[in-house]
């Protein structure tokens, strides 16, 4: 279950998808059937902020043991996402479902996430960078190596009583008018969670450059740092010696390691559990 983070707890509302300038999909096209892979208006309406509501927004995630595909459900059981994992990169991809009008999946997926061992963390990043549409391959994020990132997610461990809990911080890109914002970090000049700067190679300024996206706009206010959640751990309970973690108006879960509580400034705004 879901809630949009806001400042000192507020809850944050998703204005509609129509936004100024932005590219509607048309770099993938059948004009004789009238459709297009509109990647960037479906991966937009995901990750910004849920509609604003005092309860948690139910999700379901539904896989097979045979397989490593996995399914998001809305609470009406509308399929919203599907991830495929690849152990041998390392990696899930993350593919929208195909509207009615499509015949044929798209070439890439919307979102891929990639496990970097070297800092024990996952980056989840946007096949297609919004920030660098339409400006020359070497201003772009995909000429660093990078891409637009969506979200970041460090992993570690806390000491609680005797035991060592998994606990994670997960940087997302900071909200603009109720919006999230557009992380390139071609055009940020850093990484999502990151104080260094990237290395952009000679005197290269993006943010000065002259040739701006249409989604230029949407971009974080120069210096903003990233949105950071982070998990909430455990409690210890006297009476069942061990380490408890409540879970807002949900009763009958089964206990596993994956279940978690994501915060922001002591605000729940996930709960992931097994049921």
């Amino acid at each position: 279950r879901v809630r949009a983070p806001g400042k000192g707890g507020e809850v944050k509302e998703a204005e509609s998808l129509s936004i100024p300038g932005q590219l509607s999909g048309f770099d993938e096209v059948d004009l004789e059937k009238g459709c297009t892979w509109n990647l960037q208006a479906g991966a937009s309406l995901l990750k910004h902020p849920p509609p604003k509501s005092d309860a948690l927004q139910r999700y379901t995630i539904v896989n097979s043991v045979t397989t490593d595909e996995f399914q998001l459900m809305s609470e009406s059981l509308e399929l919203l996402m599907i991830a495929r994992r690849r152990p041998e990169k390392s990696s899930i991809d993350f593919w929208l479902p195909l509207n009615e009008c499509e015949q044929q999946a798209p070439p890439v997926p919307a979102f891929c996430m990639r496990y970097q061992k070297e800092g024990d963390e996952w980056l989840l990043v946007q096949s297609r960078c919004e920030g660098c549409a339409h400006r020359p391959f070497h201003l772009t994020c995909d000429f660093l190596g990078r891409a637009q990132q969506v979200a970041r997610v460090q992993h570690s461990r806390r000491r609680v009583e005797k035991s060592n809990v998994h606990h994670v911080d997960l940087y997302v890109p900071p909200l603009l008018n109720d919006r999230s914002t557009l992380w390139c970090p071609a055009c940020t000049g850093k990484d999502l969670g990151s104080k260094t700067p990237v290395s952009m190679g000679g005197s290269y300024s993006p943010m000065g450059s002259p040739i701006k996206s249409p989604s230029f706009h949407l971009l974080p206010p120069e210096g903003a740092d990233a949105l950071q959640l982070t998990s909430k751990l455990p409690a210890w309970n006297q009476d069942l010696e061990g380490l408890v973690l409540n879970f807002e108006d949900r009763s009958g879960l089964l206990s596993s390691p994956r279940n978690f509580i994501l915060q922001h400034e002591g605000t729940v705004v996930m709960q992931h559990a097994q049921i």
